[in-house]
């Protein structure tokens, strides 16, 4: 993806390598809550896996977690990494996933509205999605404003 206004700067095709989540999780001995952001954490839904089979592995508990999207992906594949890390957390009601919708996703010519507001319809029915039932389900409050967006 080449979205221009993304929050970690300009496009660059690459991906955490997996040795940086080991020292990461080599220092710790519990986690009250990780974050999957931007980029986009539905491009890798194996980076989760990893994250949680090392935490498995190491006897690492996790609170919570919470994951940012621009609701463009909606498929299998992220959708059960993020039920497994729901399943994996000690306190699964506070986890937070939620999708960026504003001006920068919804209004420019690479964004494929149709696309996100199916995607939105799968994703909202997640049961740790935090905006559900908030503003009548409509796809237009859902709003999260940062980095170069902001």
């Amino acid at each position: 993806m080449r979205c221009p206004h993304c929050l970690r700067g300009k496009s660059q095709n690459i991906n955490i390598d997996t040795k940086y989540i080991d020292k990461m999780l080599s220092m710790v001995i519990g986690v009250g809550v990780i974050l999957f952001t931007g980029g986009e954490p539905s491009l890798h839904p194996e980076i989760t896996r990893y994250t949680v089979d090392k935490m498995k592995e190491l006897n690492i508990p996790l609170e919570r977690f919470s994951v940012v999207t621009n609701g463009m992906i909606a498929n299998d594949n992220f959708i059960s990494a993020l039920n497994y890390i729901n399943d994996y957390t000690i306190h699964s009601r506070k986890n937070y996933f939620s999708i960026s919708n504003d001006i920068y996703h919804l209004g420019g010519e690479h964004v494929n509205v149709d696309l996100f507001k199916r995607n939105f319809e799968i994703l909202k029915k997640l049961p740790y999605y935090q905006y559900g039932d908030d503003f009548n389900n409509s796809y237009d409050h859902y709003v999260m404003y940062e980095g170069m967006a902001a």
